[in-house]
């Protein structure tokens, strides 16, 4: 039975009654109840959690951009980059870029001959390879998606503690959502980045899914990646059948496969608010600051709507408010 309401003089279809459960017949947009099927989400999940299981998952922020950064910057800027972020300490996109395509380099090696030596064996054997393959495979992924995101600004990923909450699974969703092509997955980020970038935070702080609006948008993300991960799986097990060619077939895959990922997480880490240098900023009276290489403070003015313009009529400076950039 369905109950009608007029309002306006126009009638509106408001409940649907079905064996006494009454239930509207649209769904709440600010619910947080899983979308429907939960099983590919808990086949993700699963993935995830083995894989972060293993050890050398974890990158620690300090210690990587020390060793990264090390060969190219000076100690004054290698401390800048840690407190803050590389390219906001004064290192150059082509040194960014140079760092993260040499670390994409070195994992996309690893991943691809172990895919090659695990379908080596074919026949019966696969039944036991492609889970171990699947496993490592996202071992790679994980490690190299923090070291990006360290590159390109972010702050620690993991909490303080040693343990996994839902939040930091579903945050590590997002950016591996990127890597796959999911479009809603970019937009998440994108949002992940203005926060932090605004907040000037060292961590994300816990529950920040939660807090800013997009928890039911990560679990859309790791419900679709588990629906993908799902055919892939079946994919790499009938490939493996023929020994030998199927190890070939596998690490070419897989070198395909981790570059084309890799790729579009870097390019979109680069377009995010966290990558700048400097951010544009609203025509007012703040502080507006430009530095050197070396970080040291090159030259600050202070840029109002009026004043800027009435300068500029003069002749006194050729600043412009509407391409003033400022320190983030």
């Amino acid at each position: 039975m369905t109950i009608h309401i007029k309002k306006n003089g126009q009638q509106h279809q408001l409940l649907t009654i079905d064996k006494a459960h009454v239930r509207p017949k649209t769904r709440s947009t600010d619910s947080d109840e899983l979308p429907p099927g939960r099983v590919p989400e808990d086949v993700w999940n699963s993935v995830l959690r083995t894989a972060l299981a293993l050890p050398g998952v974890k990158v620690d922020r300090k210690a990587f951009l020390r060793r990264a950064l090390s060969k190219h910057v000076t100690e004054k800027v290698l401390q800048s980059a840690i407190g803050t972020s590389p390219a906001k300490a004064g290192v150059s996109k082509n040194t960014i870029r140079h760092i993260a395509t040499a670390s994409i380099k070195w994992h996309r090696a690893g991943v691809s001959a172990l895919s090659f030596a695990s379908g080596i064996p074919g026949g019966w054997w696969i039944a036991g390879t492609v889970p171990a393959d699947l496993t490592q495979f996202f071992w790679h992924v994980l490690v190299i998606l923090q070291k990006l995101a360290y590159l390109y600004g972010w702050p620690e990923l993991f909490s303080e503690d040693s343990e996994l909450d839902d939040e930091t699974l579903l945050i590590l969703t997002v950016f591996i959502g990127v890597m796959l092509g999911a479009e809603s997955a970019a937009k998440i980020l994108g949002d992940i980045a203005e926060r932090a970038a605004a907040q000037v935070i060292k961590r994300l702080p816990r529950e920040a899914l939660t807090k800013w609006g997009l928890y039911r948008l990560a679990r859309e993300v790791a419900n679709w990646i588990g629906i993908k991960l799902t055919k892939d799986s079946f994919a790499r097990y009938l490939s493996r059948i023929v020994p030998i060619l199927a190890g070939i077939i596998s690490g070419t895959v897989t070198w395909i496969s981790f570059s084309l990922m890799t790729s579009r997480l870097a390019a979109h880490l680069e377009s995010l608010p966290l990558a700048a240098s400097v951010i544009k900023r609203r025509r007012n009276d703040r502080p507006y600051v430009r530095r050197n290489k070396n970080g040291d403070v090159k030259k600050k003015v202070n840029v109002g709507l009026f004043s800027a313009a009435e300068r500029r009529r003069k002749g006194k400076t050729k600043i412009k408010p509407a391409m003033v950039i400022a320190e983030m």
